[in-house]
């Protein structure tokens, strides 16, 4: 699991959601083995049951705003890039 107060993500990198939405849902970490097959981290090819998966569930005014998303968000711990998203639910 990724520590929210001392992780630094790669702001250079291209996100699939803001920085501040994803630490916020660390505390929801998913397990790494159900999602084997799927996205490998594009920097460093660590594969994706190697990666730390969270479920994400954007802020409520995007749900509000009827823009919102929730589904499992991988997130590679060696190079702090947002690797693969996969829509659950969104309005």
């Amino acid at each position: 699991m990724l520590d929210k107060n001392s992780f630094i993500p790669d702001t250079t990198y291209d996100t699939h959601f803001p920085w501040t939405d994803v630490i916020a849902c660390f505390n929801k970490g998913l397990p790494s083995k159900n999602f084997k097959g799927h996205d490998k981290c594009p920097k460093c090819g660590r594969n994706s049951e190697e990666l730390v998966w969270i479920e994400l569930n954007s802020p409520k005014w995007t749900w509000e705003k009827l823009c919102g998303r929730q589904g499992p968000l991988s997130i590679c711990p060696t190079c702090r890039i947002q690797v693969e998203f996969i829509t659950e639910i969104m309005n």
